[in-house]
């Protein structure tokens, strides 16, 4: 099993400054950025898989609370839909740093076929319905 302290590991050997160099000149806040590529974050998740219990939703929690940008994209991809509460999703929505992280948030984990959802945005563009 794939744990926190590994994945710490893993995105410490790939850290790759020329990468975050580019991502800042796409808008992205590299404040907390490893420039790791989206498939080598896939290729982790892979590993850990989704929706395994308990424990792996404690480790969603863990690497969205890192708050880094490639362990946030992370959590989402391995978070299991139905153990994510109406609270997380709320705080993960008001928190969403960049569309690359929004984009895969929003497909693979803050879907949920069996919560009604109904929230508001406040954003660019104004006020818009999930």
């Amino acid at each position: 099993m794939v744990n926190y302290s590994d994945i710490i590991e893993l995105v410490e050997i790939q850290k790759n400054p020329k990468t975050i160099e580019s991502m800042a000149k796409f808008g992205i806040n590299v404040t907390n950025a490893y420039g790791i590529p989206i498939p080598f974050l896939r290729s982790i998740a892979g590993q850990i898989g989704k929706g395994n219990g308990e424990n792996d939703h404690l480790l969603v929690l863990q690497l969205w609370s890192s708050r880094i940008h490639e362990l946030r994209i992370l959590s989402s991809m391995i978070g299991d839909p139905d153990r994510v509460t109406e609270n997380q999703m709320d705080e993960w929505v008001r928190e969403l740093i960049h569309g690359i992280f929004a984009t895969n948030a929003a497909v693979t984990c803050l879907v949920k076929p069996n919560m009604h959802l109904r929230r508001q945005w406040s954003g660019v563009g104004g006020k818009k319905s999930l």
